[in-house]
């Protein structure tokens, strides 16, 4: 992830809508802990559904939601 170069201290709220390919599961498990959060689900439960999750356990201000395909071209934060 591109933007913990320029954002360490920034809390990630990671949600793993049960991906079968299980591609980035491994990394997504690094992340763990501190100021971030994992959610996995042992079943699809729909992408709307899934935000919704996440953004329940949102405390800023602000949330910016990306999406697994989602490509960052510059920094998104000033």
């Amino acid at each position: 992830m591109a933007f913990r170069k320029f954002h360490p201290e920034m809390k990630l709220i990671i949600l793993d809508n049960s991906d079968k390919g299980n591609e980035c599961q491994k990394y997504i498990s690094t992340l763990a802990g501190g100021a971030n959060s994992v959610y996995r689900f042992t079943q699809n439960v729909g992408h709307a559904k899934a935000l919704n999750y996440g953004m329940g356990s949102v405390s800023t201000r602000y949330a910016l939601l990306m999406d697994s395909d989602t490509t960052i071209l510059r920094d998104p934060l000033p």
